[in-house]
């Protein structure tokens, strides 16, 4: 039988893997034995990868030899579900994709929270009042665009914030993609990517000439996710800074 997680998803494009269980691992393998699990091409989804063999097929397939686990599976526009979670058993709602919007200052009471452990990551103090003064300046002035990934719900999961700039160069606008950051509850589901997805579409929307970012230079996952995305890193050009305060 099917697992219920993969029931709820939508059917849009192209292919998901539907896992049938016959066996568990025991306990004591760290990774789930496939040994006893067939796969079919059942549902419709943008992109599906196995991080394994592709040994699939129209009709249950048994995976002896072969294939002794499944390390991860990856959808493309979001959800990543490694094989310990579905031997426990996947919450369909987990695996459901958020929406993607700008923000308006109605917004401003949940990304607060959201905005004070983004700045908390970065090693600066809890500060819910001067992280909520600065998001609603922020969108009452016009000097940031906020886009945030929404549950169902109407909860917040995370967001990205966009700054408006100008090159005297080129005689261009562009933004500067300045904040990235995704709930903990929900990493590893291609949130991050979403809203880099969405910061694209609403630059390219705004009539803008590019999305300029700055990461750490050991930031590799966040580098291999700017770079999938099409990002090249500015090999000419150096960063310097004058501290005013």
């Amino acid at each position: 039988m099917a697992h219920p997680a993969f029931d709820s998803l939508p059917r849009l494009g192209r292919v998901v893997i539907s896992i049938n269980f016959s066996r568990r691992a025991p306990k004591s393998n760290a990774r789930p034995c496939l040994a006893g699990l067939g796969f079919n091409i059942t549902y419709y989804l943008p992109v599906a990868t196995l991080w394994c063999p592709p040994i699939l097929s129209s009709s249950p397939v048994p995976l002896p030899g072969q294939l002794k686990w499944v390390r991860s599976y990856e959808l493309r526009c979001g959800t990543t579900v490694t094989s310990s979670l579905i031997s426990k058993g996947v919450n369909a709602a987990m695996l459901k994709q958020p929406s993607y919007r700008i923000a308006t200052s109605a917004d401003v009471p949940k990304l607060t929270a959201l905005f004070d452990a983004y700045r908390q990551f970065y090693e600066c103090a809890s500060d819910l009042e001067a992280a909520r003064s600065w998001l609603s300046t922020n969108l009452n002035q016009g000097r940031s665009i906020i886009l945030v990934a929404e549950r169902d719900d109407s909860e917040l999961l995370g967001f990205t914030q966009l700054y408006p700039a100008l090159c005297s160069v080129d005689l261009v606008f562009y933004y500067v993609l300045y904040d990235l950051y995704v709930d903990q509850s929900a990493r590893r589901r291609g949130l991050g990517r979403g809203l880099m997805c969405a910061a694209e579409e609403h630059a390219r929307a705004s009539g803008a000439a590019r999305l300029d970012l700055e990461t750490a230079r050991d930031n590799f996952p966040g580098q291999s996710l700017y770079q999938s995305l099409g990002y090249v890193c500015d090999e000419v050009f150096l960063k310097y800074s004058l501290d005013l305060s």
